[in-house]
């Protein structure tokens, strides 16, 4: 394949509607459509339709809007419209200085090194699928491989906003917090704080659990997840979590089917097995990534505005430093940490969590490890020990 050089990807007029009927656009659409609907959480529908530049008309998953958002332009940087204005093949024309002149598009549009992580994720996975259908033969991971992702800044996450996980405090508080919350749906609240601190769950993999989605075993149970790239795990669900989702679910379905009790499952005979498990209260939808976050940011501020006791003004305490801040990831990244100092193998955590590659499940622990260890408490101590002798007072609380 001849390479094209860095001048020659200056961007031109070229749309959509100008193309011929044996244009790329029109070999990927029906594939590209097919392999989206596939999968079975509308977050990833949504954030891979999104990176690759596919129109929010054309998401048809996704349910009327009348924010101006739903207006919103596709932006110049999103895959097939970026290929599109310059003139590129995506299914055959991509080299290293194409990737290279891309990902300097992202960054002259303000991206950060999570956004270029991010689409380039996006992108990834839609290869995968096209190889698959025999319509390409690229990867990513060649073009793009880690020496390279190296080189352009975004081997990994931006430190600037770094995900930690919880302390156990913080987890504990979380929980006691939850059974503080004085509204309707803290029985819910309670569930999904469980599942996210006991199981290590994505908050896309949350959004995406139906009731069929738990077996059971006695008391416990079996969580059958549907995690990134299409690939299904089985994880514990313990007897707490288990409690909490069932005291859920009775509590939902009387208030569908009555006063009356319903079968295990079931709501005035109707099988539920593919209902949404987590359901917002206003909408009768899935709850949505974006609501897992500010209901834990809601949560942390739950025991300050509404506890009494010493344990709810300790739970405030621990909450307060993330109140404006939690991420269910930091749930995530807290079952890894935990379980490793509990004495569970990286191996089985890794399972635990549906990592492709023990590397992500290592990274997790070496940046908990890395704050352990900090240098700063040892020249914290060293300070700290000379305040008498210069007269510096301890700091007021």
């Amino acid at each position: 394949m001849e390479r094209r050089p860095m001048t020659a990807l200056a961007p031109t007029e070229t749309t959509i509607e100008h193309v011929d009927a044996d244009h790329w656009t029109e070999r990927v659409a029906a594939p590209t459509m097919s392999w989206l609907l596939a999968r079975r959480s509308d977050h990833t529908k949504t954030a891979y339709a999104t990176r690759l530049g596919i129109p929010r008309e054309h998401q048809t998953w996704r349910g009327p809007n009348t924010r101006s958002s739903s207006h919103k332009p596709v932006p110049p940087y999103a895959w097939f419209r970026w290929c599109l204005a310059r003139d590129l093949d995506p299914l055959t024309d991509v080299t290293v200085d194409v990737m290279r002149a891309w990902v300097a598009t992202i960054r002259e549009h303000g991206g950060t090194d999570a956004t270029i992580q991010a689409y380039a994720g996006a992108v990834s996975a839609w290869y995968r699928e096209m190889r698959k259908r025999s319509l390409t033969d690229i990867v990513m991971s060649d073009v793009l491989d880690t020496d390279e992702r190296r080189a352009q800044g975004i081997s990994t996450v931006s430190p600037s906003s770094p995900t930690h996980a919880l302390t156990y405090e913080q987890a504990m508080a979380l929980r006691a917090s939850a059974r503080m919350d004085p509204r309707p749906t803290r029985a819910r609240n309670i569930a999904i704080v469980e599942l996210l601190l006991s199981t290590g769950v994505r908050a896309a993999e949350l959004c995406a659990l139906t009731r069929g989605s738990i077996s059971r075993e006695g008391r416990e149970g079996v969580l059958t997840v549907h995690g990134k790239g299409g690939k299904t795990r089985t994880v514990r669900l313990t007897s707490t979590a288990l409690a909490a989702v069932d005291a859920y679910l009775l509590e939902r379905d009387q208030a569908d089917a009555g006063t009356d009790v319903a079968l295990a499952g079931q709501v005035s005979g109707q099988s539920t097995r593919n209902e949404p498990l987590f359901l917002s209260s206003r909408t009768r939808k899935p709850l949505t990534p974006a609501q897992i976050r500010q209901l834990l940011s809601r949560l942390c501020g739950v025991a300050a505005r509404h506890g009494t006791t010493a344990a709810a003004r300790r739970a405030a305490a621990e909450l307060a430093p993330i109140c404006g801040s939690i991420h269910p990831h930091q749930c995530r990244r807290f079952y890894a940490v935990h379980a490793v100092s509990m004495g569970v193998s990286v191996e089985q955590v890794r399972d635990d969590l549906g990592h492709a590659s023990l590397t992500t499940t290592q990274r997790y622990l070496a940046d908990a490890a890395r704050l352990t260890h900090s240098g700063a408490y040892a020249v914290s101590a060293s300070l700290e020990a000379g305040n008498a002798e210069w007269g510096i007072a301890e700091p007021l609380i």
